[in-house]
């Protein structure tokens, strides 16, 4: 199972496990995750390139992964949306397999 933790106040995500959905290469859950991890941590990275966070994490391995930033002020709210937005695929995966994803937010 892929455990989910999503701090809203700290504009953190981290992810660990695996989904053991499907053989591995055509685990379409464990696929979903994965995307949804890399558009975060794309986007938290595209902030640090335009100075727009003053610190960033975004380490991405097999069965473990940690995206986080500290936004500029400015950029807090849309910083907030997309962490959001991306929890929100991570959530209606949960639901979808909850045998193979779990989501927690705080």
């Amino acid at each position: 199972m892929i455990q989910i933790t999503y701090l809203r106040d700290q504009a953190a995500v981290h992810l660990k496990g695996h989904a053991q959905n499907a053989p591995l290469g055509h685990d379409l859950v464990c696929a979903s995750v994965s995307i949804l991890a890399y558009t975060l941590a794309a986007f938290v990275l595209k902030l640090a390139d335009k100075g727009q966070t003053e610190n960033f994490t975004a380490s991405l391995l097999p069965g473990e992964a940690h995206i986080a930033c500290t936004p500029t002020e400015s950029e807090r709210s849309a910083v907030t949306l997309v962490f959001d937005s991306i929890c929100t695929g991570f959530h209606l995966l949960s639901e979808q397999f909850p045998e193979n994803v779990g989501f927690e937010a705080g």
